[in-house]
């Protein structure tokens, strides 16, 4: 790992570790892998996923295996709000349909 690479992570791991709140965005199969990480390394953190499915991850999984995924990470206190996407990004304010809550210092990133 470089140097550079090195401090990223280590910025985000910062940062990660004094978040009062993190919203990840999709409860795919990186969204729910993320959430059950970050609930486990920052347990004081609120961390919610918003998906826009009923259900967290995709179609391609038995429903009874998505059900038994959010109750995983519902068991860890992740939130889950299905049915709902973010509708805009404007001023590190995020907007969804419901239940999400505007936040602050917004970071996007992919994967």
């Amino acid at each position: 790992m470089s140097c550079s690479s090195l401090l990223a992570a280590n910025t985000w791991r910062e940062r990660i570790a004094s978040a009062k709140s993190i919203v990840l965005v999709g409860g795919g199969a990186v969204g729910t892998e993320l959430a059950g990480e970050i609930s486990d390394f920052a347990p004081g953190a609120k961390v919610s996923i918003v998906q826009r499915d009923t259900l967290v991850l995709n179609a391609t999984y038995p429903d009874s295996f998505r059900r038994r995924v959010a109750k995983g990470l519902e068991e860890r206190g992740v939130w889950i709000v299905t049915g709902d996407s973010i509708t805009g990004l404007e001023q590190d304010v995020l907007d969804g349909k419901q239940g999400v809550v505007p936040g602050r210092k917004i970071t996007t990133a992919k994967g």
